[in-house]
């Protein structure tokens, strides 16, 4: 029974609520975990993740406070890249935790989500509050077309299944996107792999981005691990430089996470035109990265049979 604790790895986990729409199934899981303190006293510790056809949107401590490290970092390399933003487009609502944080900071807030149930469960779940944010329940790729306004800071956080759609790869896209940018702003992009191992598809990715935008960085965690997949961080902006406000402090951020931040805000990566002499630029008519990134999927669906029980992605 799906409302029935599942044991895994020293956790119980349950659904609390699954919703069905034609953009594949949302469940929000509870995991529960007693913790034993020096004293001897056992608490009971609780996060809830947003799941969404097998991927952890967001998870949230029983403190209310994000306990996803990406959440902080897209946050902070905008506001940290464009000093001074005024105004933010988030394409891809998660779980409403960066669209939140960056209206905290004085800034008006658009956010494009074509999936209604998440708007309800950040609201019901992880106390999304939307007041003051404006709310577009359409496909990016149709908004960016029409977009009648030009954001100092664009999030793009687009993950559905195993990834983000092709279709919001292309050439095509970042050029509409550019058109809905600031002189000097600055969009930052949620993407995910190896580090260490990057591959094909990736630098597809990353010269198609560059064939549209000055300037394009990348940070990243750890680099060392040849096997190990986590996020990417890229940053690109229509301005040949970046401009860097120090003033920008880590607030409201748990411990654990901040030394991760201290270690992506550290450097960037450099991006030279020998990284990308093999790669190819994506567009509408000729898009070949699902087929070198199939491998990758693979991968990562093996690697999330380690760390979720297989009854979590049953729909």
């Amino acid at each position: 029974k799906k409302d029935e604790p599942i044991a895994f790895n020293g956790t119980q986990w349950v659904i609390e609520k699954e919703y069905a729409s034609l953009f594949g199934n949302t469940k929000v899981i509870r995991l529960d975990k007693t913790l034993t303190g020096q004293d001897g006293v056992e608490q009971r510790r609780h996060r809830w993740i947003y799941f969404q056809e097998g991927i952890a949107q967001n998870i949230m401590d029983d403190n209310g406070l994000s306990a996803s490290t990406f959440t902080y970092a897209l946050e902070y390399l905008g506001r940290v890249f464009r000093p001074g933003a005024e105004s933010a487009l988030v394409l891809g609502m998660g779980a409403g935790f960066i669209p939140q944080r960056l209206k905290e900071n004085g800034i008006a807030v658009d956010v494009v989500e074509i999936n209604p149930n998440a708007i309800d469960v950040a609201r019901d779940y992880f106390h999304f509050d939307d007041s003051g944010i404006r709310l577009f329940e359409e496909d990016a790729r149709t908004y960016i077309r029409h977009c009648d306004k030009r954001y100092d800071i664009m999030v793009v956080d687009l993950f559905q299944g195993d990834g983000i759609p092709d279709y919001l790869l292309t050439r095509e896209f970042f050029h509409d996107m550019k058109q809905c940018m600031s002189t000097n702003g600055i969009a930052v992009f949620n993407t995910f792999g190896t580090p260490a191992r990057l591959d094909a598809s990736y630098y597809h990715v990353l010269k198609t981005i560059n064939s549209e935008f000055k300037t394009l960085k990348m940070l990243h965690d750890d680099e060392s691990d040849a096997t190990k997949m986590t996020n990417i961080y890229l940053l690109a902006s229509p301005s040949k430089r970046l401009q860097l406000d120090s003033r920008v402090k880590f607030k409201n951020i748990p411990p654990s996470i901040h030394q991760q931040l201290k270690r992506v805000f550290a450097k960037s990566r450099p991006i030279d035109k020998t990284m990308l002499a093999n790669a190819m630029i994506l567009t509408d008519e000729h898009n070949v990265f699902a087929f070198h990134n199939a491998q990758n999927y693979l991968r990562y669906r093996e690697n999330l049979l380690k760390i979720v029980p297989e009854e979590m992605l049953v729909n």
